[in-house]
C-alpha cells in the first residue's frame, strides 16, 4: 500500500496502462504497420519518461526550496527579503522576534508599508537602503541602527543588503540583520577597562598559564621602563623576575595554592636603574576553577621609601640634638677653662715643648668646633634672607679656598648661567654649605697628582637654581652613599660625619634640595636646589 502513495510510482501504472490501451487502439482500428504501432509507442513512452522527470524535478527543487526555507528560518541572525517591486516575501523566525511583529502582518507589503507597520520608535527597516540596492544593484554593508522594540529593549543591530540575482536579473535584495547590543556592550566595557588600565597609576602585569606575559599598561611601562611591545608574549621570569631580588611572587602563590597575596616589596634592577615595588599578586580562574594566570598589580615606591629613610634620618638626628643640648654647654665651659690654662702654660713654662702645647691648643679647638657642630644640629638658626646672585657668591667661596686649590693641582671649571635670577638666601649658611661640599672635593683629590672640580650653575623649570659641583676624585661605593648624610658618618680619617647633615638642613630650611651621585674611583657630583621665588620666605 506504501507504494500506492508514492505519486512517481503511479505515474508509471497510468503511463503503462495508457501505452496498452493506445496500442490495442490502434491495432484495431487504423494501423496495421507494426512499424507504425512501435514507432507510436515509442513516442508514448518518451512523452511519459518526459513528464516523469519533470515530475522528480519539480519534487526535487520543491525539497531544496523546503530545505532552504528551513535553514533561512532557523538562521540565529535576521532575515529579510523583498522583490523587485520592494514587497516583503520572507522574513524568519529571528527577525519577527527581534522587531517583534508576526510574518502575517507584513508579508506582501512595501518596505514603506512594513515602516509604517512596525510604528514603535526606532524601526531599523530602511525603505531607502532598500530601494538604493534595488535600483542601483551594489551592496550596502555594516550599517548600524539603534532601535527600541515592542517590549521597550534598547538593541543596536548591524544591517547588510545584498541583491539578489536571478537569470541575470535583480530579482530582488535580501536584509541580514545581526543583533550587535551584547557585541556593543562587551566591547565597551573592554573599551572601558583599557581607559581604566592605561590612566591607573598602579602598573598591571597579566601573566597567562604558560607563564606568557598578557598585559603590560602604561603604568607599568612607566615603572619599570620597559615598553609593552617588548614584552608582551615574553617569559615573566626572563623580563622580571631575574632582574628582582626575590624569587617569584607569581609562583609562589600558585604553589602555595593561595588566591591572593598582598603589600610584599620586591626590588629591581632593570637597565641600571633601581627601584622597589609594592605588589599584589592574585589568581586567575574560570567559573570551572580551572587556572588561567596571574595578576600582579604594583606601584613605584622608591620615593616612599627614601622618604622613610629621610626621616630615620631625622629621627637619628633628633636624637643627636637632644644628645647637644644636654651635653654641649656642660662640656663647653670646662673646655674653656682648659683652653685657658694651656695658654698660660705656654707663657709661664718656657721648659715645655711648645709644639706639644700648640697641639692641646689645636685640639682643644677642634673639640669646640665639634660642640658648636652640636649646638647647631640642636637648635639650628633660622636663615636670615637676603637677596643674592648666586654666581658671586660661588665665586666669594673660590677666592676663600684658592690657595688650597693651588697647593694640590686642581683645576677649576667653570660654567655659570649668565642671567640668573636672584635667590633668596641666608650667604653665611649658603657659604657654609658651599665651602663644606667645595673641601669635600678637594679631598677627595689629595690623593692624585692632579683633578678637576667642575662648577655650574643653570635654571630649572622655573623654580629653581641648581650649583652643581663635581670632581674626579675617589668617589663613593654604593653602600657609602646610601649612608651620606647620615650622623657620624665619614669616609675621612679626621671627620666627625656632621658637616654634610648640617649642610643638608641648612638647605632644607631653604626649601632646597640636595642630590648626589656617585662612583667609585670616578668622582662625586652634588647638586643643590634653591628656589627662586621669595614668597617662600615671607
Amino acid at each position: 500500500m506504501k507504494l500506492f502513495k508514492d505519486k512517481n510510482f503511479v505515474l508509471v501504472i497510468m503511463s503503462i496502462v495508457i501505452i496498452m490501451l493506445a496500442g490495442l487502439f490502434l491495432n484495431l482500428q487504423y494501423l496495421k504497420s507494426t512499424f507504425v504501432q512501435n514507432l507510436l509507442l515509442l513516442f508514448t513512452l518518451a512523452a511519459v519518461v518526459y513528464i516523469y522527470k519533470l515530475n522528480v524535478e519539480k519534487n526535487r527543487q520543491r525539497d531544496i526550496k523546503h530545505f532552504t526555507f528551513n535553514v533561512m528560518d532557523n538562521l540565529p541572525v535576521g532575515v529579510i527579503a523583498f522583490n523587485q517591486e520592494g514587497r516583503l516575501v520572507f522574513i524568519n523566525k529571528e527577525c519577527q522576534n527581534l522587531l517583534g511583529v508576526l510574518h502575517t502582518k507584513v508579508v506582501g507589503k512595501t518596505v514603506e508599508k512594513v515602516e509604517e507597520t512596525i510604528s514603535y520608535k526606532g524601526s531599523i527597516i530602511c525603505s531607502s537602503l532598500v530601494r538604493f540596492v534595488l535600483e542601483t544593484g551594489k551592496k550596502v554593508h555594516n550599517q548600524r541602527v539603534c532601535l527600541v522594540n515592542n517590549k521597550g529593549k534598547k538593541i543596536t543591530c548591524r544591517i547588510d543588503v545584498y541583491p539578489l540575482l536571478g537569470h541575470d536579473v535583480y530579482s530582488g535584495v535580501i536584509c541580514i540583520l545581526c543583533d550587535i547590543t551584547t557585541e556593543l556592550n562587551y566591547y565597551d566595557l573592554k573599551r572601558i577597562s583599557d581607559i581604566v588600565l592605561r590612566d591607573m597609576d598602579s602598573g598591571v602585569v597579566a601573566v597567562n598559564n604558560r607563564n606568557e606575559i598578557i598585559l603590560f599598561n602604561q603604568a607599568a611601562e612607566k615603572i619599570t621602563g620597559l615598553k609593552a611591545e617588548e614584552v608582551i608574549g615574553k617569559s615573566y621570569h626572563d623580563v622580571m623576575v631575574n632582574k628582582s631580588n626575590r624569587d617569584c611572587l607569581l609562583c609562589e602563590v600558585v604553589e602555595k595554592k593561595q588566591k591572593i597575596i598582598k603589600d610584599e616589596e620586591v626590588w629591581y634592577n632593570i637597565n641600571g636603574r633601581e627601584f622597589c615595588t609594592l605588589n599584589t599578586v592574585e589568581v586567575l580562574r574560570d567559573d570551572n576553577g580551572s587556572f588561567l594566570g596571574v595578576t600582579c598589580v604594583f606601584q613605584d615606591i622608591t620615593e616612599l621609601k627614601k622618604r622613610h629613610e629621610v626621616m630615620i634620618k631625622q629621627e637619628k638626628l633628633a636624637v643627636v640634638g637632644q644628645l647637644a643640648a644636654g651635653m654641649a654647654h656642660e662640656v663647653r665651659n670646662p673646655l674653656t677653662a682648659v683652653r685657658g690654662f694651656a695658654q698660660l702654660i705656654a707663657e709661664r713654662c718656657n721648659n715645655l715643648d711648645p709644639k706639644l702645647i700648640k697641639m692641646m691648643i689645636s685640639e682643644l679647638d677642634r673639640t669646640e668646633a665639634i660642640i658648636s657642630d652640636f649646638l647647631g644640629l640642636a637648635k639650628p638658626k633660622d636663615p636670615e634672607y637676603r637677596e643674592c646672585d648666586i654666581n658671586k657668591l660661588i665665586e666669594k667661596n673660590l677666592s676663600i679656598v684658592n690657595s688650597k686649590i693651588m697647593q694640590h693641582n686642581i683645576t677649576i671649571l667653570k660654567e655659570y648661567t649668565e642671567n640668573l635670577p636672584s635667590i633668596w638666601v641666608d650667604e653665611n649658611q649658603i657659604t657654609q654649605v658651599l665651602l663644606n661640599i667645595i673641601n669635600n672635593s678637594i679631598e677627595a683629590i689629595q690623593g692624585k697628582s692632579k683633578g678637576s672640580i667642575s662648577i655650574k650653575t643653570k635654571y630649572i623649570d622655573g623654580n629653581y637654581v641648581c650649583i652643581q659641583i663635581c670632581d674626579d676624585g675617589s668617589g663613593m661605593s654604593k653602600d657609602q652613599l646610601n649612608k651620606l648624610g647620615t650622623p657620624f658618618f665619614t669616609t675621612k680619617s679626621d671627620g666627625t660625619g656632621l658637616g654634610l647633615v648640617i649642610s643638608y638642613e641648612i638647605i632644607k630650611r631653604h626649601h632646597g634640595y640636595v642630590e648626589v651621585e656617585s662612583e667609585l674611583n670616578k668622582g662625586t657630583c652634588f647638586k643643590i636646589y634653591l628656589p627662586v621665588n621669595g614668597e617662600y620666605f615671607e
